[in-house]
């Protein structure tokens, strides 16, 4: 038996079958050869029909085994379908499209109305006498900051709460009898601006006039070149004004002892200058202790020229005190003194005539009486 046949028939289980085979006929009749022997043509038939037969029994196996024919495959020259052959087309994505919401409009804030500022002003007293010093009271309703001026001569202001303001406003010996105008600046924190002024009068003070004869070395110390640049050096310490005040109450006297010359006197020196006495002359004798009228910060303690050894304190506020012709000076810049603290001794040094104290006191760097300030509280 072939082994194709074979093959099969073991892929059946051993089970007979039947299988015809159909002879191909020729074109014509043909002779058949005898028993014992076959043409080649028959030997090649008979070939073929066994390879058909081996391949249909293992085809059919086959499909008992699996219970299924498999797919034909397509002949090499059987095109394949468009849709198999053409490139496949990407599907394309759907792109959500963000519709924005409409913000929301805005509730404007409404800002309160600013208050405007108002401001008052008075003049304790309204009718000052020359070289005497006047309270100046402003009050805000809104934090302010507040500046003055009497011919352009600068009136400070210390406040406390940026409400109430108090400056002192210092006249001079020399201002004429009348009225002079004090103009305020008044400046709120918020930006707001008001512009004050007032009216204030001038008495006159009824000065005495003295005439000073100095020998020739002391009136040679009074020569321009000497007294100018010692001016220049005095000026700004005169011109500080801090936002504090360090005293209280009126001041003490720096020392006990009798009035030579007043402050304010018009004095005709034996030289021929003429001028007015700043401050007030006290006698005592060279080494006597001079001590402070009331709190302050020591910003000048030197030897001059015209003045000798000098000891100036500043009160703040713009009110400094000046201490004279001391024989010796027991301080140092920026030492703080406190009431009735010992600054120097009395002497007799720079343009003098005797032993003696000078004693002088300036508010925002006007000269005025200090006998005022110990019987008053400027504050």
């Amino acid at each position: 038996m072939p082994a194709s046949v074979s093959a099969s028939r073991a892929a059946t289980g051993g089970r007979p079958y039947h299988i015809r085979l159909n002879k191909t006929v020729g074109a014509g009749p043909r002779a058949c050869p005898g028993p014992g022997r076959r043409s080649r043509a028959s030997t090649v038939r008979s070939t073929a029909s066994h390879w058909r037969v081996g391949s249909f029994a293992a085809l059919l196996g086959l499909v008992l085994i699996t219970g299924c024919l498999p797919a034909p495959m397509p002949s090499p020259t059987t095109p394949l379908p468009t849709a198999l052959l053409s490139t496949p087309t990407a599907t394309a994505t759907a792109t959500l499209t963000v519709t924005p919401l409409p913000s929301p409009t805005p509730t404007p804030t409404l800002s309160p109305t600013p208050l405007p500022l108002e401001a008052t002003v008075s003049l304790e007293p309204p009718e000052v006498m020359q070289g005497h010093t006047c309270i100046v009271r402003a009050t805000t309703n809104l934090p302010s900051r507040v500046v003055g001026r009497i011919r352009e001569r600068p009136v400070s202001f210390v406040s406390e709460d940026g409400l109430s303001h108090v400056g002192l406003a210092g006249l001079r010996a020399t201002d004429e009898p009348g009225e002079l105008t004090l103009e305020m600046d008044v400046l709120a924190d918020d930006g707001q601006r008001a512009q004050l002024t007032r009216a204030l009068t001038v008495m006159d003070a009824g000065y005495r006039q003295e005439t000073i004869t100095l020998t020739p070395a002391v009136g040679a110390l009074l020569d321009p070149a000497i007294t100018q640049p010692e001016l220049l050096r005095l000026a700004p310490i005169y011109a500080l004004a801090t936002s504090v005040i360090h005293w209280e109450g009126p001041f003490d006297w720096p020392f006990e002892g009798p009035i030579t010359s007043q402050f304010g006197t018009r004095r005709r020196y034996s030289t021929g200058l003429v001028s007015y006495h700043t401050g007030l002359d006290i006698d005592g004798e060279t080494g006597d202790v001079i001590v402070a009228p009331a709190k302050g910060i020591v910003v000048l303690a030197d030897m001059l020229q015209v003045r000798g050894g000098a000891v100036i304190l500043d009160h703040g506020a713009g009110v400094l005190s000046g201490y004279y012709h001391l024989s010796e000076v027991d301080v140092e810049v920026g030492q703080t003194l406190e009431r009735g603290a010992p600054l120097g001794k009395m002497g007799a040094t720079g343009v003098v005539t005797g032993s003696h104290l000078h004693w002088e006191l300036r508010v925002n760097g006007v000269a005025v009486n200090p006998i005022e300030w110990t019987e008053r509280a400027f504050r």
